[in-house]
């Protein structure tokens, strides 16, 4: 069928920009983000993050304390628009091939480019 694809060629989104720093460095992560709140219920730990980045409201995260695993990625952009993202069955350390990530454009494909 037909699909509307965005390339985002200008700038990264606020959310992923977030998630790569902090999976990639934590020193950096947490240089650009301030701790707001941190509360366990059982094996949980929520934390909520105050984002230096003026595209973002607020940032949180939900961690299983036992399993030593992210749960959930919470976060509010300037437009108050909510974006939870669940994980699971996450397996660190495994190497992804570039190509899962490659774009291949269809020819019924309507491509925006920002």
């Amino acid at each position: 069928g037909h699909r509307k694809v965005t390339v985002l060629t200008k700038k990264t989104p606020a959310l992923l920009t977030g998630i790569l720093k902090l999976f990639s460095n934590k020193k950096v992560f947490l240089s650009e983000f301030q701790i707001l709140s941190e509360k366990t219920v059982d094996k949980t730990l929520y934390v909520e993050f105050k984002p230096k980045q003026k595209n973002m409201k607020n940032f949180s995260l939900t961690i299983d304390k036992e399993k030593k695993e992210i749960v959930s990625i919470g976060f509010v952009d300037d437009v108050d628009t909510k974006t939870s993202l669940e994980l699971s069955d996450v397996r660190l350390g495994k190497k992804v091939s570039t190509k899962t990530f490659d774009f291949i454009q269809e020819k019924a494909d309507e491509v925006i480019h920002e």
